[in-house]
Parts: C-alpha cells; sequence; structure tokens
C-alpha cells in the first residue's frame, strides 16, 4: 500500500535554499539536536554565512546539510557520515534541486524491531548480543531489510511528502510540530553503502526529491518574519492526534493522516489558495474520501501568485479560473462543512 512520508527539517535562516545560514551563530535550533551540535564547524559555518553549500571542501559540511537543498533550485553534492563510526570515509551523493535526504530512525533501533518485524512480517534473526535491549541496531544484514521494506511504500509521483520542524522555531517557541511545506514526491535515490563493493553497511540516508515546481510549496514564515507581518495568520500545525507520524525524521503517513492535516490546517489568504489547490490535485489519490476544494469561481489563477505582502514563494499553483480577484473577508464553503476564511492581509 501507497504510504505519503514525514520529513523532519532543521530551522534554516534562509528558508533550505541550499545555501549556508546567514547568521548560523544565532541559529539556536540546530544545537538542540545532538548529532548537530557535536559535530558543527561554526567558525567556518561563520566564515561561509549565506554562501552556496558546493563552496565547502569536501568532506567537512554542516551536519544539517543534509535538508539544505529542500527548496532549492540548484543541486549540489552532500558526504553521508556513517553513523556507527565503523572508519568509512564519508561517501559523496547527488543532492538535486528540491531534495533531501531522510533517515527512517525508528525503524533501526534495536527496541523497536520486533514491533515492526512483526507489524511488516519481516523474518530478521536477532542480534549477535542477545542482552542488547535498546540503541542502533548494528548489523548490517539487518538493516537493510528493514530499510528496504521503508522505501519501497513511498511512491514516486504518487506519494507526499510533509516537511515540518519541531521544537522551539523563530515562527513560535511554543509549538511542538511546525508544517514548513509539501510536495509530491518525484524520485526516491538508490540505496548506496559505505562498502560498495561487497553492498555492506548500508547508507542510512535516502535522497527524496520533490516536484515543487508543479506540486508543491513551502508557507512563507521567513517572508513574513522579515517584514514582521503577522504569523498566525499563516501558522500551520500538526494536529495533536497525528504527531506520532511526526516524531522520528522519517515517517510513513497514511492517507488518513495526510487528509487530516491537510483539511485541519489554518491557512489563509494566498496559503490557504496555495494549499487547497495541492489539496485538489492530490484528491485522486483518496478515492475513499473528498479533499477540501475551494470554489475556482472565487480564485484568480495566475501562473506567479503574489500576496500584498510577500513575493511568491511557489509556482504556477492555481490553473485559470477566472479574472476576479478575491477580496478580504471572502468566504469559501469547503467540502466535510469545514470553512475557511480569507483574512485580510493588511497588517
Amino acid at each position: 500500500m501507497t504510504a505519503h512520508l514525514s520529513a523532519k527539517l532543521i530551522w534554516h535562516d534562509q528558508a533550505w535554499n541550499g545555501c549556508v545560514c546567514n547568521n548560523p551563530a544565532r541559529n539556536p535550533c540546530c544545537v538542540m539536536q545532538q548529532d548537530i551540535r557535536d559535530a558543527r564547524y561554526l567558525d567556518r559555518e561563520m566564515e561561509s554565512a549565506g554562501l552556496p553549500l558546493s563552496d565547502w571542501r569536501e568532506g567537512k559540511q554542516p551536519p544539517c546539510s543534509r535538508g539544505m537543498m529542500t527548496f532549492s533550485p540548484t543541486g549540489s553534492t552532500i558526504y553521508h557520515s556513517d553513523p556507527l563510526y565503523r572508519g568509512f570515509s564519508p561517501l559523496k551523493d547527488a543532492a538535486p534541486p528540491y531534495s533531501l535526504f531522510e533517515t527512517p530512525y525508528r525503524w533501526l533501533m534495536e527496541e523497536r524491531c520486533l514491533a515492526i518485524c512483526e507489524a511488516e512480517k519481516l523474518d530478521i534473526p536477532p542480534g549477535a548480543n542477545p542482552n542488547k535491549q535498546g540503541g542502533w541496531i548494528d548489523e548490517p544484514q539487518r538493516q537493510l531489510p528493514l530499510l528496504k521494506r521503508f522505501w519501497e511504500k513511498p511512491e514516486k509521483g504518487k506519494s507526499l511528502v510533509f516537511f515540518y520542524c519541531d521544537g522551539k522555531t523563530p515562527v513560535d517557541d511554543t509549538l511542538k510540530h511546525l508544517v514548513v511545506g509539501v510536495g509530491r514526491i518525484s524520485n526516491i535515490g538508490p540505496q548506496l553503502f559505505y562498502d560498495p563493493d561487497k553492498n555492506a553497511c548500508p547508507v542510512w540516508h535516502r535522497c527524496v526529491t520533490h516536484d515543487f515546481a508543479n506540486q508543491g510549496f513551502r508557507l512563507p514564515y521567513h517572508e513574513y518574519l522579515e517584514k514582521g507581518y503577522d504569523l498566525p495568520q499563516i501558522v500551520c500545525t500538526i494536529p495533536d492526534r497525528s504527531t506520532w507520524y511526526f516524531s522520528h525524521f522519517a515517517e510513513h503517513v497514511s492517507d488518513d493522516v495526510a487528509v487530516d492535516i491537510l483539511q485541519t490546517a489554518k491557512l489563509t489568504g494566498d496559503s490557504l489558495l496555495a494549499f487547497s489547490d495541492l489539496i485538489d490535485r492530490i484528491k485522486r489519490h483518496f478515492p475513499d474520501r473528498r479533499a477540501c476544494i475551494p470554489d475556482r469561481d472565487l480564485v484568480a489563477g495566475d501562473a506567479e501568485f503574489y500576496s500584498k505582502k510577500n513575493s511568491v514563494f511557489r509556482h504556477g499553483l492555481l490553473p485559470d479560473a477566472s479574472n476576479r480577484p478575491f477580496s478580504d473577508g471572502m468566504v469559501c464553503r469547503l467540502e466535510y462543512d469545514i470553512t475557511f476564511q480569507y483574512l485580510s492581509l493588511t497588517p
């Protein structure tokens, strides 16, 4: 059965555009992650602030580089480092435009292995150490079938990827799970190995590329922060009942959860239009449900969409629908008896 994907991002002050943060030292969201905190090259990051990731030396990239290209129109190269420290050199990998590298960490935890094997009907032998009850699964021959099963469920051209941040962000330091954007998965990279000659020691990260240009968007938090606009108008959070699926970096997301997130998100203005159009585009993949579709006659169908507040944050979302612009206070009645209102865009 096709699954959608959740994908955790570490907050980036340039909106994951393929460059180093403008001010890495003032991004506390990085140091909240132990692996990033322990592996930071802060002096080097400050020297390269605002510059493309491609300007970095081989193997010496910021530890947050795996998500840095998520909304970048240009690609780059990233280097995988072995999380189990087995002496392998960093492994080079291509990062196409609009890509990130995600890891299903829950699936690689020894304490979760038995439950996952039972749920997925996998026959994976116990580990070499019968007394080990937690921590990472050490044996490559046990990691590989788990990774294979996880990545065979999201489908190119069908599955959605939901980008999110957790913990404190500049948007709101009280929100636990913040939706950053959504896209249609256009490609999933191959399984790589730290020992490619033997196809041994699988790389845990896989490259996920999404079709941002045609079937995706990013919420304009950064633009609103820069201009000092009212952020609550566009803040989108994961419903409490669905947060489990957004707690393990990469995790499968069912149709039910995907529709739940799309329908309960409180978005306004251009953000609502973008989100609703994306629901329209994915409706055919939810045959048992009726997604939220706004009245197309109320929506202006520009190829590039600009709000009164910020520059365009994605292109070509809406088909030609009407030459009538939407107005402040317009109410759009949607299915499931959900009402969204286009609130005033004036600060």
